[in-house]
């Protein structure tokens, strides 16, 4: 199905009073879009965040997507490739068997196919630091439960356990090893909020979000950068409805590989390595001996990103803008 590429183009455009830079990709996609195109089903989603989005992250992402068109058009093409049946056969031996699941009753039909994920960089620095949670929403809340408890049942003995943290009731999923010294501990957990089931490997991170969604915290829903972002989106797409909603804090994520290449565990395990390598220790080395200024003096040449992506009846438009810090 990819002969149907019939073409692909777009423009990148340098400069300006407002932007750093702005660029386009149409990808002109022949109809019908089956077979390769079969799973790609992208859906409106909305410019609007979630209410339990908290501001203080270093990148926002939000998908919509026909999940369940996407999932048959899965299995057919298993099924052409693999020989008939196996897709059936993985769908039995990962949910059905461990959970009593029919995954296309208990999880395909009861999602709407909006889709966000979150991250945010916390302390220590290193490859470990970036905290993420992420959201699902369903149909309603009650098929949100019914997972919840079949994880607490069926996983009990590895470690799947309730609790309440921050007054939220709480699903604690097993552990991953141990961090090693100078790494962010990683701490999945699953909960529900309204219609939405989130996931966060961060129980910091997973506090702030409850906050926000209680009222306490603020929102990205009513953050200023994020509203300047999604109205240059807005008017980009002229229009269009997107399937695809980013937001990027430029100088967070570019402290988060500053404050990497600066930490001590960064130099120990990366650049040093077990094998002893001639580069890696003169790279440690040159940054044990020189000092990086403070990133705040850096910081101000940066601002917020955003990038986009619109379905179109001849293909799909993507595109990204950079705005001028002011």
């Amino acid at each position: 199905g990819l002969s149907k590429i019939r073409g692909v183009g777009g423009g990148l455009f340098r400069g300006g009073d407002l932007y750093d830079g702005i660029s386009h990709l149409h990808v002109v996609i022949d109809p019908p879009r089956d077979g390769f195109f079969g799973v790609l089903r992208p859906e409106p989603v909305s410019l609007s965040p979630p209410s339990w989005v908290p501001t203080e992250i270093s990148s926002y992402n939000a998908f919509g997507w026909d999940i369940e068109t996407t999932f048959n058009n899965i299995g057919k093409i298993v099924s052409r490739f693999g020989g008939e049946g196996q897709f059936e056969k993985f769908i039995d031996r990962s949910f059905q068997r461990p959970f009593d699941w029919d995954i296309r009753e208990v999880l395909i039909s009861k999602v709407t196919g909006n889709y966000v994920s979150l991250h945010r960089n916390e302390e220590p620095a290193g490859w470990s630091s970036s905290a993420r949670a992420d959201g699902l929403e369903f149909e309603d809340s009650e098929s949100i439960a019914l997972i919840l408890d079949t994880l607490k049942t069926k996983l009990h003995n590895k470690g799947c356990r309730w609790t309440t943290i921050a007054g939220q009731k709480v699903c604690q999923l097993p552990r991953p090893r141990k961090a090693k010294p100078g790494q962010r501990q990683v701490q999945p957990h699953l909960w529900q909020t309204g219609r939405w089931l989130i996931f966060s490997d961060s129980i910091s991170f997973m506090e702030e979000i409850i906050r926000t969604n209680r009222g306490t915290g603020q929102r990205l829903l009513d953050d200023d950068d994020y509203a300047l972002v999604v109205a240059e989106i807005d008017r980009q797409l002229d229009g269009d409805h997107p399937f695809l909603v980013s937001f990027r804090r430029d100088a967070e994520q570019l402290r988060f590989v500053y404050d990497t290449l600066k930490s001590k565990g960064m130099n120990r395990e990366f650049w040093g390595g077990k094998n002893n390598k001639r580069l890696g220790n003169e790279m440690a080395s040159l940054l044990s001996r020189q000092t990086l200024p403070n990133f705040d003096l850096l910081s101000r040449y940066f601002f917020v990103s955003g990038i986009y992506g619109a379905d179109e009846p001849g293909g799909v438009h993507l595109g990204a803008i950079t705005l001028r810090p002011f």
